[in-house]
């Protein structure tokens, strides 16, 4: 039995040696804030509370979640590449939801969805997904939540989707304080 490479086997094969090759070109990029947020991270594991010099307590970091999960993960394994990990990991989830959405949808939306993916699988946009910020975590999350309000029929009660639905809302204001307003505006125009 042979195996013959479609079109769409060939150009998905490209692209992720394409993200590859960046993410590997771009792996020791780190933003000084991802290490600003490692280090709120350990004193968090070391001393119980949020500081940055382990005496006073601060809330110098905009990402109380990033830096929980950071903590957490710093626990399993120390690096300074930790944060570099998260971020590659939240980008390389954004790329799948995004060509999933891609692949199942049809006409003019899936053209926008892969013209989505062309901008995500730009040089610059991967520099900055996978910067060590949460970025990437937020941004896949957002989709996350952008497929939650899409009508589903598959499920047969709204209130599993409702409440995975803020649950992922409480979490999501936690990783960026902000999108609470695009938040307000996701209730609002589902309820209009």
């Amino acid at each position: 039995m042979t195996y013959r490479l479609r079109s769409r086997d060939v150009q998905l094969m490209l692209l992720g040696f394409w993200v590859g090759t960046w993410i590997w070109v771009a792996r020791f990029y780190c933003r000084d804030d991802a290490l600003i947020h490692l280090r709120y991270a350990d004193m968090l594991r070391e001393y119980g509370f949020l500081t940055f010099d382990g005496i006073h307590p601060s809330y110098g970091t905009s990402s109380l979640l990033y830096v929980a999960l950071l903590a957490a993960a710093g626990h399993i394994v120390h690096s300074v590449f930790l944060p570099k990990v998260f971020s590659v990991v939240g980008y390389v989830a954004l790329l799948g939801l995004s060509l999933r959405r891609a692949l199942k949808a049809v006409g003019i939306v899936r053209n926008s969805w892969f013209l989505f993916l062309i901008v995500l699988a730009s040089p610059m946009a991967i520099r900055w997904f996978t910067d060590g910020m949460e970025t990437s975590v937020a941004t896949a999350a957002a989709v996350i939540i952008g497929y939650s309000t899409l009508p589903d029929t598959s499920i047969s009660t709204g209130s599993r989707k409702s409440i995975a639905f803020l649950l992922l809302a409480f979490l999501w204001v936690f990783l960026r304080v902000e999108m609470a307003i695009l938040l307000a505006f996701i209730c609002l125009g589902n309820a209009a």
